[in-house]
């Protein structure tokens, strides 16, 4: 027969029967249900005081187990001393489903895991957990029984923390929360949040709106002038287009308080329609005087002539076209003197963009890729590069640039060039500068395994392609705009692709750009020649002067030897278009092949990925006894995308001199690491307190970068010398 002690597995006593019966258990209130149960029940809870310290005395004279069950409640009191009577029992209200399952002892971790699934509750400190915290705070911190236990957990995260996201860390309630979102976001003052680094996550739809009405009545308030603040502050980049377009809104309504100045700064954060909307209601000064150095050109070209000649295209008169067509031809007479000098290296070589891209070879330790997207003009890539500020953080500008398109302004002839490095008309004597990836097709699965040279050249159908198969549509600018969008995310696609150890610099450039308004194919091709828009090649059979080109009825024709071409060349200096090889007529929007501007200067946009050293905070403590071995405990932060190295660090100790402490610890990208190392001799009390570092840290693609230390050492001595030797005698 069994015995009580081999029958009984768990004794639970519930002495204010308040407690949760977990599952299996039968129960014993009374002391007859006791002495019915008791013999053979193998999972017992015993209800009431009296009837436990019965149970108790029964079952340990009999050496079986017993265990108090406390309730639910009271474990969250023990385990969150700042927690009411009311609120515990509401928040075990809300456990009781889980209260078997959950670990012991109960944590806030825990209870929140539980209760708000989210991978937040395990993150380490950081500005982007610290970011999430705030949004969920303010979304999901409502009720006051959640406080103790946010609070408990918050705690811990300041201790890990550096001062400034500490201060993020002691906001446990959503009002407190929506005020330090506001400061962070540049809602209210920037200045007034610690953590300097852009908010690192992506913003949410109410407090986007949260902004435009913000920024809506700052903006009214000040004039347009707050936009100006704005950009100056920390702020991401959505966020800085939602003010611009409220700004921008500001000066349709009050047009006479909107300046170039004004215009130029909002260029960069508007859509190209918003920027054509406020373009018509500015009339910029008419390009002055062309200069005649390549360098004043280009500035001229983007400060004077581009301003106006966008103008003029969507709001102008006949007088203003007259002022584009004269500065137009100014530079075309310009362009056609320089450029055959510029083919034997003159002053114009080095800004022609078949020799910029054979200059990138010369970079050293780098993977440059060249993506080339075909018929690209300025305005158009002005769009690229708010695109990528937008969606690659990790893709630094480091040059905004333009260059020289080769003659003619063509697919066929400057394309080639800028793969190869040479002017047309010796394509076919080299090699491609480097690899050429598939045309209009992402690279980024064939480079995130395999890298092997330095020169990569990705060419891109577009816009090219959309100019020509939509040009007739009413909603043509509407395509390219969302065209270039999609290579943009094909460009981040790459950027994260590509392995992290790899110096990756990528250049965005063009063949050719595109004459800013309409033309009209009205020109007979000349005879012996085949055209394409406004440029058409064959034998020209001219009696060519010296300098290699003649001007016949506003058409120049350029001599091929003289311009590094395998034929003649005709282009007219006009507006105007030569007609289709099969006589067709009509008119094209955005044509190309000209001399123009904005037909030969095009851009070069330098961008270099993870350029900018991570934001990495690196703390040392450390404890000993001096002129023994102490141990040094550092702790490190990085906040940036990419994984880094701290290989070394350089202390110094004042008259201790200075040691070089081998680290080689490795931190992940938005993590948290620890290390502990010897030091010896430590150093006196004095030199601890004037200690300081320098950690020397490494990102995998190898470009070290510095980081000073926070450092605070202590040190124990068996005699501490007084800081004044004599002041003993006074």
């Amino acid at each position: 027969m069994a015995t009580v002690e081999d029958a009984m597995s768990e004794i639970l006593l519930d002495r204010e029967g308040t407690a949760r019966i977990p599952p299996g258990f039968q129960v014993a209130e009374t002391e007859v249900e006791f002495l019915r149960v008791a013999p053979e029940a193998e999972a017992l809870v015993v209800r009431g005081a009296r009837l436990c310290d019965w149970a108790a005395t029964f079952f340990r004279g009999r050496r079986a187990t017993v265990r108090t069950l406390v309730p639910l409640s009271h474990e969250l009191r023990q385990s969150f001393p700042r927690l009411t009577d009311d609120q515990a029992g509401t928040l075990a209200g809300r456990l009781e489903d889980a209260a078997d399952r959950l670990e012991r002892p109960l944590s806030a971790q825990t209870i929140l895991e539980y209760l708000f699934p989210t991978p937040l509750w395990s993150g380490t400190p950081s500005a982007e957990h610290a970011a999430v915290w705030l949004l969920w705070v303010r979304q999901w911190a409502t009720e006051e029984d959640l406080q103790p236990v946010l609070a408990q957990l918050a705690e811990n995260w300041q201790r890990q923390s550096d001062p400034s996201e500490a201060a993020v860390y002691t906001i446990t309630t959503p009002e407190r929360a929506l005020k330090a979102l506001d400061t962070w976001l540049g809602i209210g003052s920037r200045a007034d949040f610690p953590i300097l680094t852009t908010f690192p996550v992506e913003v949410p739809d109410t407090l986007v709106e949260r902004a435009r009405k913000v920024w809506r009545r700052d903006i009214v308030e000040t004039q347009g002038q707050h936009f100006d603040v704005l950009v100056g502050q920390a702020i991401p980049f959505p966020l800085l287009q939602i003010a611009a377009r409220e700004a921008g809104q500001y000066y349709r309504d009050k047009p006479h308080e909107l300046s170039k100045e004004r215009l130029d700064r909002l260029a960069l954060y508007l859509s190209r329609d918003d920027h054509e909307q406020l373009r018509r209601l500015l009339a910029p000064g008419a390009p002055g005087r062309m200069p005649a150095e390549p360098e004043a050109v280009l500035q001229w070209f983007r400060e004077q002539y581009l301003p106006y000649r966008e103008w003029q295209r969507s709001n102008g008169s006949d007088d203003s076209r007259a002022m584009v067509l004269q500065a137009a031809r100014a530079f075309a007479e310009w362009y056609l003197t320089e450029y055959p000098s510029a083919l034997a290296g003159a002053r114009l070589a080095r800004w022609i963009s078949f020799n910029k891209s054979a200059a990138v070879g010369q970079a050293e330790k780098t993977v440059t890729l060249i993506v080339i997207l075909d018929g690209l003009h300025v305005p158009d890539a002005r769009l690229v590069l708010q695109g990528i500020r937008q969606n690659i953080s990790r893709l630094e500008v480091l040059s905004d640039g333009l260059a020289f398109a080769p003659l003619p302004t063509v697919t066929q002839f400057a394309k080639e060039a800028l793969l190869r490095g040479v002017p047309p008309g010796h394509i076919d004597e080299v090699k491609p500068i480097g690899e050429i990836l598939p045309e209009d097709e992402s690279p980024a699965a064939k480079l995130a395994t395999s890298v092997e040279h330095r020169i990569y050249l990705w060419r891109v159908l577009e816009p090219d392609r959309t100019y020509h198969k939509r040009n007739s549509y009413e909603n043509l600018l509407q395509d390219i705009e969302g065209r270039l969008v999609a290579e943009v995310h094909k460009i981040q696609q790459i950027v994260a692709a590509v392995p992290s150890d790899v110096v990756l610099q990528i250049i965005v450039a063009t063949d050719h750009g595109r004459m800013l308004g309409k033309a009209v194919r009205i020109l007979p091709i000349p005879e012996g020649m085949q055209g394409h828009g406004r440029a058409a090649w064959g034998e020209a059979k001219l009696p060519f002067p010296a300098e290699g080109f003649i001007v016949r009825d506003d058409i120049a024709y350029l001599y091929g030897d003289r311009f590094g071409l395998k034929s003649d060349v005709a282009i007219p200096l006009d507006e105007s278009s030569f007609m289709g090889n099969d006589g067709r007529a009509g008119t094209e929007l955005f044509p190309h092949g000209g001399l123009f501007p904005e037909e030969v200067i095009v851009p070069w946009i330098v961008l270099a990925r993870d350029h900018t050293a991570p934001q990495v905070e690196v703390t040392l403590t450390g404890t000993g006894r001096a002129r023994r071995t102490g141990i040094l405990r550092l702790t490190v932060m990085n906040m940036g995308d990419v994984p880094v190295e701290l290989r070394s660090l350089t202390l110094d100790v004042g008259r201790s001199g200075k040691h070089e402490v081998l680290v080689g610890l490795k931190i992940g990208q938005r993590a948290k690491a620890e290390w502990e190392g010897d030091l010896s001799p430590w150093p006196s009390p004095s030199d601890c307190r004037a200690a300081s570092a320098i950690a020397h840290c490494v990102p995998p693609n190898g470009v070290s970068f510095d980081v000073t230390v926070s450092a605070s050492l202590q040190s124990e001595d068996l005699y501490i010398a007084p800081d004044n030797i004599l002041e003993d005698l006074t």
